[in-house]
């Protein structure tokens, strides 16, 4: 019987936010306003990555993938602790792998530290109109920690189940981070393989088959580069009841997040 496995690692991270103004919706001919678009975190320990800039769409307009990303941006993150701004430069070989591109630090002179508050500014050009947002974002102190021992991290069988016929699934157990309430997990899969149908699991807890990655699910077409990474790779949010910093508790990886055989890599971020 295949089998699964995973390895993971565990970093904190923030989300950055774009500036959109009213958070209600309403919808006419007129409503729209050119936005830019940030998706991207920060992870103590390393330099700035895969920090995505992109633009909104009209309600009534097909997303077009190729005009999504910007990839002439004007994009810097300044510690606010020293006051340095660092300039981050486009990464376009993502995209040629089927994943998303986006900006990143190309210095050596930069890592991002615990206790610290950072702003992102962005500036860009969409549809003949200059656009900037800003974010700031603060990272905790030092302290949260996946615990190894406690976890249930080695392998299990795809929806497997007890001999009590309870549902098993891979569980982390954890120490809070400060002042975080919400975790979320990462769950990527190393062995999938676009050209490979037998990775897929195809008896999954959704149903959906291997046609389903395909551009129009027609026998001839290629796999959809895209459409994969979003198999592959899958989030899963927790809200965990806020508690003191130490304070031990746990996340259960449901199964709809695995969509393929062999090993992963799992991350838990403290959000």
């Amino acid at each position: 019987m295949k089998r699964l496995q995973y390895l993971f690692f565990a970093f904190l991270f923030f989300l950055f936010g774009s500036h959109c103004g009213d958070v209600s919706l309403t919808v006419g001919p007129d409503t729209y306003n050119e936005k830019i678009v940030v998706d991207g975190f920060l992870i103590p320990g390393l330099a700035p990555a895969d920090i995505r800039i992109m633009r909104n769409f009209p309600l009534n307009q097909p997303l077009d993938y190729n005009e999504l990303f910007i990839a002439d941006a004007n994009v810097a993150i300044t510690d606010l602790t020293t006051g340095r701004e660092y300039p981050l430069v486009f990464n376009p070989l993502p995209a040629l792998e089927g994943k998303f591109p986006g900006y990143y630090y190309a210095g050596t002179d930069f890592i991002v530290e615990h206790d610290r508050r950072y702003q992102l500014s962005v500036q860009a050009t969409i549809n003949g109109k200059a656009l900037t947002t800003t974010s700031t974002c603060a990272v905790p102190p030092a302290g949260f920690e996946i615990l190894n021992d406690k976890s249930a991290i080695d392998t299990l069988s795809y929806n497997e189940k007890d001999i009590n016929g309870e549902l098993e699934k891979f569980t982390l157990y954890f120490l809070q981070s400060p002042g975080i309430g919400s975790y979320v997990s990462s769950v990527n899969a190393l062995d999938a393989d676009p050209q490979d149908s037998t990775t897929f699991i195809e008896n999954n807890v959704l149903g959906v088959d291997w046609e389903n990655l395909k551009r129009d699910r027609d026998e001839a077409e290629e796999i959809d580069l895209v459409r994969f990474v979003q198999f592959q790779h899958t989030w899963q949010w927790d809200i965990t009841p806020t508690g003191q910093a130490g304070e031990r508790s746990e996340i259960d990886l449901e199964w709809f997040n695995f969509w393929f055989y062999g090993n992963y890599r799992v991350i838990l971020y403290a959000a």
